[in-house]
């Protein structure tokens, strides 16, 4: 296995999930192992291009048909890598209850998926770890394939509602999903088997309440695509006091200090 890390901390859990698909992040690190996505039957997911909806079961993570030209809806496909169409997928093996979370693009249906997190430790947030799993499920024939990632705050114009569509997310192309060499004649793979870790910090500060977007987009690339999928995903930080609090701190201690040379 490859890995490809950056400088990392990791500290202990403290994680609670809210409705409407946001994570509420009120201890120090987040994980999701995608597992509670499947497996289960096919299930229609957005009537219209550019509807973000929350991704059956529990993971908590939002998924939008980006774009494609069909006017039909995308579709949230069980799969064990040897479907071809365009939609969202949960992946892994026939019946397995260990799952990814994953997306193959076609002219039809071009999918993005991502996670909202909000800052309720009550602290500021300076920098978090990420780290995940990369997995192909399904080879692709003209083009290593790409889930290009980008991140964002709430105050801009990204809300929970949109931020798999909204232009002001921030690229980091460290994280992105990169697919695999091309093959003459494509079919399905064990993603498990091949799994790359992708881990590094995330150059971000999250303030108190804040909300912190994460997504990745696909592309319909040339040939067949590639069904690439993420899994194991954490989110690890160190929390600070916020700024004003710093402040306060800092002046009590100058007082006790002046107190002691008195």
């Amino acid at each position: 296995m490859v890995t490809k890390v950056l400088p990392a901390f990791v500290l202990a859990a403290g994680i609670a999930s809210v409705a409407s698909g946001a994570v509420s992040l009120t201890g120090s690190s987040y994980t999701q192992n995608f597992d509670g996505i499947g497996p289960a039957t096919t299930a229609a997911f957005s009537s219209t291009a550019g509807t973000q909806a929350l991704i059956p079961g529990n993971s908590n993570w939002d998924g939008v048909k980006f774009a494609g030209a069909s006017t039909s809806g995308m579709n949230f496909v069980v799969d064990t890598g040897a479907g071809n169409s365009g939609a969202l997928y949960s992946y892994g093996a026939a019946s397995a209850t260990d799952r990814a979370l994953g997306s193959l693009a076609s002219a039809s249906n071009i999918p993005a998926f991502g996670v909202a997190i909000t800052n309720n430790t009550g602290a500021f947030i300076s920098n978090p770890t990420l780290s995940f799993s990369r997995e192909v499920w399904r080879s692709s024939t003209t083009a290593v394939n790409t889930l290009a990632f980008a991140y964002g705050l709430s105050g801009s114009t990204a809300t929970a509602s949109n931020y798999l569509t909204d232009a002001s997310l921030t690229a980091a192309s460290a994280f992105d999903l990169v697919g695999e060499a091309v093959v003459t004649t494509n079919g399905a793979e064990d993603g498990n088997a091949d799994a790359v870790t992708v881990s590094g910090v995330l150059n971000a500060t999250i303030p108190a309440g804040s909300t912190l977007f994460l997504r990745w987009t696909d592309t319909n690339n040339a040939g067949s695509d590639a069904g690439i999928a993420i899994d194991n995903f954490s989110l690890s930080t160190t929390a600070v006091p916020e700024p004003t609090t710093v402040g306060l701190l800092s002046l009590a201690g100058l007082a006790a200090l002046r107190r002691r040379r008195a």
